[in-house]
């Protein structure tokens, strides 16, 4: 439900609560090939209109109401606000039904300034 510079800000301010190794577990919707191919054959619950800016929206007089964004742009933009090693797990909303979700969970993880920036394995 967030359009870009409300994400962008949201994925900040997540990074920066987070302790250094922390992870941020949030959902979305992710627009790549099987998604887009489920949009066009009205496969979806959602119908997401044409993309503009890296996202698109069901409906332009309410944007907010849904809201999903490039895949590649949205992994760009958890990168940009300092989330890394993201884990997609795509949800069902796009005719996936093994999906663990409705929406696709995203679970990425804010580094801790070590070498790497990321905690060792445990």
């Amino acid at each position: 439900h967030l359009l870009p510079e409300t994400l962008d800000n949201y994925l900040r301010e997540s990074a920066r609560v987070l302790a250094p190794g922390g992870r941020l577990c949030a959902t979305a919707f992710l627009l790549d090939e099987t998604s887009r191919a489920a949009i066009a054959a009205q496969a979806t619950p959602l119908p997401f209109g044409p993309e503009r800016d890296g996202c698109a929206v069901v409906n332009p007089e309410i944007p907010e109401d849904a809201v999903a964004y490039d895949a590649g742009a949205f992994t760009a933009r958890l990168a940009d606000a300092g989330l890394h090693e993201p884990e997609i797990h795509p949800g069902t909303w796009a005719d996936r039904p093994s999906g663990r979700t409705f929406q696709d969970l995203v679970v990425a993880r804010k580094g801790d300034g070590g070498a790497g920036g990321f905690p060792a394995p445990s």
